[in-house]
């Protein structure tokens, strides 16, 4: 029996706290009378002792009921947005452009200042990276232990969401520069904090999920995987997108779409010549295998020409993309912003 003043665990034979001394009493989990502990029924409501309360039932909330308990986490004026679509927003599949921000180094930082004041600086940092968000329409669908996981083009449509969540992220990496400079000034002897920044364009299938007790808007599919991925891959400081953001940023998701299916083409036929099986196909590139399911003897080898005809290919094909389209990147090549952020291309590179 635990007690109600000091949460002291009690022997149910003790009538008192051994402890602090208060009187323990047993209340009936039906209605809170005060019940001995040989009571088989409750003597106010007639509830047997010996069975389980029953849990509250979960209500099943409506989308205005879901939408009033996360427009909190919404930048202003969007729920006014998703009310007036909302009947294409509930469970849809749609292009989004993802980022993942992961602060480097907050368990050296911890370790360095207390849990306590550790966390009272991350405060202020999940603070400039919800502000960024928002400020280019974004939506911070979830709040990890050091960063957050944004959407651009959701619950609400971008035509430019990868430009937005490439803004963001520029103005995410300056406003990090100018709380470092701030905090400097504060705190002597502490390390710079910097965001690695992870951003990758696809579809997902977003909605609201939860009941009564908690309801969150979640983005599911490979396109979030992928992102997290990127993100990973970054360096502290710097912005990694995907080759296929590089590209709907420029041309907008349906002409990358087409570029694309060109690029998977290549991918797939130069797999196929040496004798190689396509596993998966991800958010802009291959899997690839060689020596399964048919055993090869020199797998390594044509893995290796495989990828050098890939290559081949690339080249040839960004020559023809460069006579149709003069301000295109060549695809092979790193995408550069300012505080050195790149494109992470996933062909072979």
């Amino acid at each position: 029996m635990k007690c109600s003043k000091c949460s002291t665990d009690n022997p149910n034979t003790k009538k008192f706290c051994r402890k602090c001394g208060t009187k323990l009493l047993l209340a009936c989990p039906q209605c809170g009378a005060e019940i001995l502990p040989d009571d088989y029924f409750c003597g106010d409501c007639g509830h047997k002792l010996s069975l389980p309360s029953e849990a509250p039932s979960r209500k099943d909330l409506s989308f205005d009921e879901k939408l009033e308990k996360i427009q909190k986490y919404l930048p202003k004026g969007l729920t006014e947005k998703i009310l007036a679509q909302r009947d294409r927003i509930e469970g849809e599949r749609k292009q989004v452009t993802v980022m993942f921000c992961d602060m480097e180094g907050f368990t050296a930082l911890s370790e360095r200042l207390g849990p306590e004041e550790a966390y009272s600086i991350m405060d202020q940092v999940y603070e400039i990276l919800i502000h960024k968000v928002h400020d280019y329409e974004g939506t911070v669908n979830e709040m990890t232990g050091d960063g957050i996981m944004a959407l651009f083009g959701a619950p609400i449509a971008l035509e430019d969401a990868p430009q937005r969540a490439i803004r963001s992220a520029y103005a995410i990496h300056r406003e990090m520069s100018r709380f470092n400079d701030r905090m400097k000034q504060e705190k002597e002897n502490l390390p710079p904090l910097k965001m690695r920044i992870g951003i990758h364009t696809g579809p997902v299938v977003v909605g609201t999920l939860g009941n009564d007790l908690r309801v969150e808007f979640k983005a599911v599919g490979d396109t979030v995987n992928l992102a997290s991925r990127v993100e990973g891959l970054a360096e502290p400081g710097t912005t990694y997108i995907t080759g296929f953001t590089q590209l709907s940023e420029k041309l907008g998701p349906e002409e990358a779409y087409t570029i694309m299916d060109q690029v998977y083409e290549i991918l797939i036929h130069k797999v196929h010549d040496y004798e190689g099986t396509v596993n998966e196909m991800t958010g802009d590139g291959i899997m690839a295998l060689f020596g399964a399911p048919i055993a090869i003897e020199d797998a390594p080898q044509r893995a290796i020409r495989s990828s050098l005809a890939i290559h081949r290919e690339l080249a040839k094909f960004n020559d023809k993309i460069r006579q149709d389209k003069e301000n295109i990147l060549a695809l092979k090549n790193a995408y550069r912003y300012p505080y050195r952020p790149c494109s992470c291309w996933h062909l072979g590179q």
